[in-house]
């Protein structure tokens, strides 16, 4: 038990009678007591009030006190110091308490002061975050990795020799139909330079492309004159890399390659449908459908 008593000053002062001190507890006392333990608190209240507090050191030694700055008889002021720690003051006579654990409620109703609120119940919040992948899908139209120069994911800043990409997201905004019309707008690269304006003739860095420039994947494609045409809807990026890269790739065009990346399967459910016609009776149906195989 943690007894809280006013230092004696006096032997004299023990004589005080029961009357004395029970019109003393109800006299208002000035108090600018600031919040802390409430041990501390009540130790403080108890020598400035004259009152006797007693309490088990169990429930008082982990609670903080918001403390008192007013005019009160003591008794109003103890119930000040207690609220919102759970514990209320009981009376025993002659300026005397003993401080019990007691209902959140009761205690708010005796001193007038309304208890702590509960703290609210949040909704649990799931955050989920993907680092981007050099063959992976780009939010934008920036992109900062890439495997073509080096056949292993980097970061385009760490990569030796210079790596442009075009995203999905760009060629989808710019509704591009064919991969030529996808490069139009990179540099170093000069699309269509012959009248029959397929791929392979397209030109970067000055050297045409021809059928040993175009990869799909990292793989070596036949070009467009000698296979179906790569359609830009089925690509997650597409990448050109300057300057010589036979080093990786075999015999390529001294101006550079371009390298086509396929999409992946993503886990996340994926429905799209789309319909178009356009000039000289063009038509044309896609769909791109995906998701986790156990859904």
């Amino acid at each position: 038990m943690t007894y809280f008593a006013p230092r004696p000053l006096l032997g004299l002062l023990a004589a005080a009678t029961a009357t004395l001190a029970c019109a003393a507890d109800a006299v208002p006392r000035t108090y600018n007591i600031p919040a802390g333990p409430l041990n501390a608190v009540i130790a403080r209240f108890s020598v400035e009030s004259g009152v006797y507090v007693a309490a088990d050191g169990a429930l008082t030694g982990d609670k903080t006190s918001p403390g008192v700055q007013a005019t009160l008889a003591p008794r109003d002021a103890l119930n000040r110091l207690l609220a919102g720690s759970g514990l209320e003051a009981v009376p025993q006579g002659a300026g005397r308490y003993i401080l019990r654990q007691g209902a959140a409620p009761q205690a708010a109703a005796r001193t007038g002061v309304p208890a702590a609120a509960p703290l609210p119940s949040l909704p649990a919040v799931t955050v989920s975050g993907a680092r981007e992948t050099a063959l992976g899908h780009v939010d934008g139209y920036v992109a900062r990795r890439s495997a073509t120069a080096t056949k292993t994911d980097s970061r385009l800043i760490d990569n030796p020799q210079s790596v442009s990409v075009v995203t999905a997201d760009e060629l989808a905004d710019r509704k591009v139909e064919t991969l030529d019309e996808a490069l139009r707008y990179t540099a170093g690269v000069t699309p269509n330079m012959k009248p029959w304006a397929v791929d392979e003739f397209s030109m970067l860095r000055g050297f045409e492309l021809g059928t040993a420039g175009i990869f799909r994947d990292g793989l070596l494609t036949s070009g467009r004159a000698y296979a179906a045409p790569i359609e830009p809807y089925g690509l997650e990026r597409l990448e050109v890399l300057r300057g010589p890269a036979s080093v990786l790739y075999g015999q390529s065009p001294p101006g550079g390659m371009i390298n086509a990346v396929s999409k992946r399967p993503s886990a996340s459910a994926m429905r799209e449908m789309g319909i178009e016609y356009g000039t000289y009776d063009r038509k044309q149906v896609k769909a791109d459908l995906g998701g986790a195989i156990d859904d």
